[in-house]
């Protein structure tokens, strides 16, 4: 997605604006992307969600069976899945490290960067040039998703601590071809529904059964990625 990440800078990008480009084909080779905990409701409606084999535990959808294959971008560029996940509505911004301090960061690439229409990324105070009110909200909202994917993280280690997720290799068909996933995991029911009374009494009041129900009802949308990928 990111293609040329750099350090915003009131220097160097003093004249950039970013305009409501409504195209997405940057995300064309996106296979997946990370979930927070208060969007896995609705995407469950569009998107298929799994879980990473990563120390961490988080909700993770699937676009593609494969890299130039995205699902949910059709051959105008349009997203056509219910939901945009937050971690793709975010571009072109992001937050970096650089010596121990977040800073906002922006791929230079990005389509929806202009120097002659959209909104300006800076302006004049004082004779200073300074972030718009607009992009400082954005630097908020930014740091405020890395707390709600760490809040998410916390949400869901119970699943690893309890071993109710599972190993899944994916088999889509396409082509006359199957395309297999690998490096996934699945939430098994029958682990979660054998789990004390008081387990699920808390888990339900945490809203991670909630989050549990939406991922097994969401892989009925793994479907999409082998229509896509045949029509490809």
């Amino acid at each position: 997605m990111f293609k040329s990440l750099v350090a915003l800078s009131s220097q160097k990008h003093a004249d950039l604006r970013l305009t409501s480009n409504a195209h997405f084909e940057h995300l064309r080779e996106e296979v997946s992307c990370p979930l927070m905990a208060s969007e896995v409701v609705n995407a469950s409606r569009s998107l298929p969600i799994v879980f990473p084999q990563d120390k961490a535990t988080y909700p993770l959808a699937l676009v593609a069976a494969e890299r130039g294959r995205n699902a949910f971008v059709d051959d105008e560029g349009r997203w056509t899945a219910g939901h945009l996940p937050i971690h793709f509505r975010r571009y072109p911004f992001v937050l970096g490290e650089h010596e121990k301090t977040l800073v906002l960061m922006i791929d230079e690439r990005a389509p929806s960067l202009s120097t002659s229409e959209g909104e300006p990324l800076f302006a004049q105070e004082d004779g200073k040039t300074v972030p718009a009110p607009w992009l400082r909200d954005i630097q908020k909202e930014l740091v405020g998703l890395t707390r709600m994917h760490r809040a998410t993280q916390a949400l869901c280690a119970p699943l690893s601590e309890r071993d109710v997720l599972v190993p899944k290799i994916l088999n889509l068909k396409f082509n006359d071809k199957t395309r297999q996933i690998r490096g996934l995991r699945i939430i098994d029911m029958e682990r979660v529904n054998a789990l004390p009374d008081d387990t699920l009494a808390a888990w339900a009041r945490s809203g991670l059964l909630a989050l549990i129900y939406a991922h097994t009802q969401s892989l009925a949308n793994l479907k999409r990625l082998s229509a896509n990928s045949t029509n490809t």
